[in-house]
């Protein structure tokens, strides 16, 4: 059963097991730290690519993913999962699984955090994600926009980007929320609250500071050589 294809996204936790996305399989694997051993960790290969509202708090072992594109883990060692329109929770000490954010047709009645219409307009496949120890969990999606799905209030905001794919990349100097980013397929962020995005198709690193404000922190430039020059005169990703 551990067969792994793809290997899409990992994770690390509190005691040094790592979590990675089988993303041809359609499961999570886990690699325990003390042992070595893989196994299957949440998702069942012969339900691939399916959306079953009859998995909410079901154990992850069983549940179906709609596939699973990213993971993210807080210390609290709550793993969140990001799907097609879908953010699900394991707790890695039940195993349990439960939605927090559907925006999907098939979403069970009543589900925490759910959302439906304009909100939903670009949220497709989650292909991103990271949280800050407030609870906030930014998740990136390929419609080319970033949200911040608040854990403790079951809340979502936009954060960055206007749904505007591969219309190039601009909005310096302005708010995030009005800047065009080009397909972000990584996020991080650091302890003076500066959130950076991976403009995949701009081929830069912005970063977006505590207020909102974007920039580019790293590329857009014409100069190949990538060593002792200012990072926003390099030219990423050629």
């Amino acid at each position: 059963d551990a067969l792994s294809k793809y290997i899409q996204t990992i994770w690390e936790d509190s005691q040094g097991n790592v979590f990675a996305i089988d993303y041809s399989s359609c499961v999570i694997r886990k690699i325990d730290h003390s042992t070595g051993i893989i196994d299957r960790y949440a998702g069942t290969q012969d339900q691939c690519n399916v959306l079953n509202p009859g998995d909410e708090g079901q154990p992850a072992t069983s549940i179906s993913f709609y596939p699973a594109f990213s993971l993210w883990g807080d210390s609290n060692d709550m793993l969140y999962v990001g799907e097609r329109g879908i953010i699900r929770k394991i707790n890695t000490n039940t195993n349990i699984a439960n939605f927090m954010l559907s925006c999907n047709s098939g979403d069970p009645a009543g589900l925490p955090g759910a959302k439906s219409g304009d909100f939903c307009i670009n949220i497709n496949a989650i292909v991103g994600m990271w949280g800050d120890t407030t609870g906030r969990l930014y998740f990136t999606t390929s419609d080319c926009i970033v949200d911040v799905f608040n854990t403790n209030t079951l809340t979502t905001t936009r954060f960055a980007g206007t749904g505007l794919c591969y219309s190039g990349s601009s909005g310096d100097g302005g708010p995030a929320v009005s800047a065009v980013i080009n397909y972000v397929t990584a996020i991080a962020g650091d302890a003076f609250q500066r959130v950076y995005l991976n403009d995949y198709y701009a081929k830069k690193i912005r970063v977006v500071n505590a207020n909102g404000i974007i920039t580019t922190f790293a590329g857009g430039g014409s100069d190949p050589t990538l060593s002792g020059i200012a990072a926003t005169s390099a030219i990423l990703g050629t």
